[in-house]
């Protein structure tokens, strides 16, 4: 099975939203009149002409400029939910979360025996956008009853290193070449093991970033 994951959005961090369903109909026609007025961009998010998408530029344009703070107004980053998909079975889990929790949330149960992936073993699951419904991540679901995760960290030439290895035993890590650095254990869901990376290291080095300084290598085997 083609096992690609797809960033399908790469700007997906360079939107805001601005949702007018919190004031009134008539407040939320002045606000549209002031931003046009200004020159900025903007486009309706799923025909709902009260909420409003500006790109990067635009929405730091709205932000700063004279007169917007009057609206008590804020700017915000769109949210996300998780999507199954199967064909035309399709399953929207219902979330309204950042892009980075959904992705977490991915990372934890794909490859897992976990049951929501039962049904789309031979699908995908991606994360949506609520505001656009365009899908901006996706790859395969990889539907696996049998995967540890084994965590580990430690000094390594003078700077700590941390690695977290999906697999189903500890001997796959053996036939990579791959040995586990000094302090080690294992944990059966993803976010235990990135925790207890986290928790460890982090009092040791402040500037330690899950998302930089953690190698995650997968060679669990989906049956």
């Amino acid at each position: 099975m083609h096992n690609e994951n797809t960033i399908l959005n790469n700007n997906k961090n360079n939107m805001k939203v601005l949702n007018l369903n919190r004031i009134s109909v008539k407040k939320a026609t002045n606000v549209k009149k002031y931003i046009k007025g200004n020159n900025i961009k903007y486009f309706i998010a799923n025909d709902d002409t009260k909420l409003l998408l500006l790109g990067d530029v635009d929405a730091d344009k709205l932000q700063n400029s004279q007169g917007f703070e009057k609206y008590h107004l804020e700017l915000e980053k769109p949210k996300y939910d998780i999507m199954l998909s199967e064909g035309y079975n399709v399953n929207l889990l219902g979330w309204s979360a950042s892009f980075e929790e959904c992705k977490d949330e991915i990372d934890e149960i794909n490859g897992t025996d976990c049951s929501l992936l039962m049904d789309y073993h031979k699908g995908k699951i991606s994360i949506v956008c609520n505001e656009t419904a365009i899908i901006e991540y996706e790859e395969f679901v990889r539907y696996n009853p049998n995967v540890y995760y084994y965590a580990s960290y430690g000094l390594k030439d003078g700077v700590y290193k941390a690695l977290l290895v999906k697999a189903n035993e500890i001997g796959q890590l053996t036939c990579a070449d791959l040995k586990p650095l000094e302090n080690h254990s294992r944990f059966v869901n993803y976010n235990e093991a990135m925790n207890y990376i986290l928790f460890n290291v982090s009092s040791l080095c402040p500037k330690f970033s899950r998302y930089k300084d953690v190698e995650v290598i997968d060679l669990s085997v989906v049956e």
